[in-house]
């Protein structure tokens, strides 16, 4: 059956900040350096692997630790279907059967290079070196995989199994390459091509397929493949971090999704969200690797590696607590909000700009009218004889005259429809109205983000500390700044955010 596809929706990083919230997490006393965890993988028996910048440790069913030292940093980690353990090291690839430690060097010679990712689905294997992308069947010989993947070659490996064939997909510098595997025959070498997505994920960071599709993880969001009547439709939703943070690693799981970041942990209980920072401190703390086993989820992290027991089916997300920032809108509604308030939208320039270049096509309309009247009065007197006798005979006029006149007159400028004087005047006024609008963004864009970081702070501390109080003070106050800005819209809005569980 061909694979299905899961619509993600991603939306504003959320910070957690609870007064009194209490974590579950653990730091497990794996013998790992002080500098962190650098990658984690769970086996099918239950068993983990975790690797840092020295070598690898072993944590056994029974829950005993086993350290192995290697001569450089582990970079990823995978268990194959035999229980064996493949390490991508800065020393090359590594094959650990549970006694003994196994050089596979997928190119002969330095040509490989050290080994960046691992990925197993069931006997056949991928590994990304410093040198290239490689496959194999069996883990001894291997075969290059050409594409356009950039300087840094790949940044994540995934195996998917379809109807059509089996694929490998690439997480690249220059985005998301799709392989095909051939199904028979010796290992030969492949050509990846790039996969086009509605909207640029250069570079990809990660990539993952699950029982509902093919996940790519982008600067831009989280893009996710849907098959509807066998033909793929790909949908990517816009990913809001942080200034400066970065998405690292990702892990799909059917009831909760994780984002492991260079500043933290982010976790939604849907495709909807909402999402939300993990509890302190995996939601504080560079995250390089997450994985899942039974109940609890592992965190490969820069303070080593951090443990949760989830709430329980349901509740996937019980190890984490909303915060005061989880009903914050996004910078950008923020934005648009305060523009139209002070009227600073570029609305009224517009019209002016709309007016000015119009004027020249309109003519001047002028209206006259005139009133005119003469009267007449004339008498007259004369004599006539008739009959004998004399007779005076009397003459009189009398005349008027009204005279009305209206004329309408329309006088086209046609010189202003190619230049117009008022043009400089407009031009003024938007170079006022921008350098306003800047100002007034920076002083927002500033008051929002403090307030964020303040949040950060107090969740970073513990609930009932002084600097715990001292942050939520602090955000109280820049949150007032920012309902000042918008004449009350920021206040109403995250007050009348319903409370998270």
């Amino acid at each position: 059956m061909a694979s299905r596809g899961l619509v993600i929706s991603l939306g504003l990083w959320m910070l957690a900040s609870q007064a009194g919230a209490q974590t579950s997490w653990q730091l497990d006393p794996a013998p790992v350096r002080a500098e962190g965890a650098s990658a984690v993988a769970v086996a099918a028996d239950g068993s983990w692997a975790v690797g840092d910048g020295r070598g690898l440790a072993l944590r056994r069913r029974d829950g005993s630790w086993q350290r192995f030292g290697l001569q450089g940093a582990v970079r990823d980690l995978a268990f194959a279907p035999d229980g064996a353990l493949w390490i991508a090291a800065e020393e090359g690839l590594l094959r650990f059967d549970g006694e003994r430690f196994e050089a596979r060097d997928p190119a002969p010679g330095e040509a490989s290079g050290g080994a960046l990712r691992v990925a197993i689905r069931g006997s056949l294997l991928a590994v990304a070196t410093d040198g290239g992308v490689h496959w194999s069947r069996d883990g001894r010989r291997f075969q290059r995989v050409g594409g356009p993947f950039g300087d840094a070659t790949a940044n994540g490996l995934a195996w998917e199994a379809t109807d059509s064939g089996t694929w490998l997909w690439i997480a690249a510098e220059r985005g998301v390459l799709r392989a095909p595997m051939p199904s028979q025959g010796p290992v030969a070498r492949v050509r990846a091509e790039p996969i086009e997505l509605p909207t640029d994920v250069r570079p990809a960071f990660d990539v993952k397929a699950t029982e509902r599709g093919i996940a790519v993880l982008g600067p831009a969001g989280l893009a996710l493949r849907e098959d509807v009547a066998g033909r793929e439709s790909w949908r990517l939703h816009r990913l809001a971090l942080p200034p400066g943070a970065a998405p690292t690693r990702l892990l799909v799981a059917p009831d909760a999704i994780w984002i492991g970041t260079d500043r933290g942990l982010v976790v939604a209980r849907g495709p909807d969200g909402p999402w939300r920072r993990a509890a302190a401190p995996a939601g504080t703390t560079p995250v390089s690797g997450v994985a899942l086993e039974g109940d609890r989820l592992l965190v490969a992290s820069q303070r080593g590696l951090l443990v949760a027991r989830l709430a329980g089916a349901g509740d996937p997300v019980g190890a984490f607590v909303p915060g005061a920032g989880a009903c914050d809108p996004p910078i950008a509604q923020v934005q648009r909000v305060v523009l139209a308030q002070q009227d600073l939208g570029g609305e009224r320039i517009a019209r002016m700009w709309s007016g000015v270049r119009q004027r020249g096509l309109l003519p001047v309309v002028t209206v006259e009218g005139a009133l005119g009247r003469s009267d007449g009065h004339k008498r007259s007197w004369d004599q006539t004889y008739v009959s004998g006798g004399m007779r005076d005979l009397y003459d009189r006029d009398l005349d008027d005259q009204h005279k009305r006149e209206i004329s309408l007159r329309l006088i086209w400028d046609l010189g202003a429809a190619i230049f117009n004087d008022d043009e400089v005047d407009v031009s003024n006024e938007q170079r006022h109205v921008i350098a306003l609008r800047d100002d007034v963004l920076d002083e927002v864009n500033q008051i929002y983000f403090d307030r964020r970081r303040a949040l950060e702070a107090a969740a970073a501390a513990r609930a009932d500390s002084p600097e715990a109080a001292s942050a939520r003070l602090r955000a109280d106050e820049l949150g007032a700044g920012l309902d000042a800005w918008t004449g009350g819209w920021f206040g109403a809005t995250t007050a009348a955010c319903p409370p998270a569980r």
